[in-house]
């Protein structure tokens, strides 16, 4: 039952996404050792998703950067989880460290100052 409800989440946020326009591609399937889903444009982000009725946020974040280390030390751990009592996907929530967080605008200050 948790299988399929956390299958179903995916297939749900990966659509979301690609429907915003973003090529993703699913490195393993739900309840299987690895993140959950892989941008192609962003292969830096290791992205673990979450549907569940008690929020575990520290657990989480830690399966996230440990999955995220395991392909390397330069991914960018990512937890998206579903907000309880919401359906659309885009009123979900992102959670990340700080320092993640910080890594991701370095990339777009470096990317802004390689284009001056």
């Amino acid at each position: 039952m948790s299988r399929n409800k956390g299958a179903t989440y995916q297939r749900d946020v990966r659509k979301f996404f690609s429907e915003c326009g973003f090529e993703v591609f699913d490195p393993n399937r739900s309840g299987y050792d690895g993140d959950d889903m892989r941008l192609t444009e962003y292969p830096q982000f290791s992205v673990e998703l979450k549907n569940h009725a008690t929020m575990a946020l520290p657990a989480w974040l830690a399966q996230a950067k440990a999955q995220a280390k395991a392909i390397s030390p330069f991914h960018i751990p990512v937890v998206i989880h579903k907000r309880k009592g919401k359906t659309d996907v885009g009123q979900h929530y992102v959670a990340m460290e700080v320092n993640d967080f910080i890594q991701i605008l370095k990339l777009i200050k470096s990317e802004r100052e390689g284009n001056e």
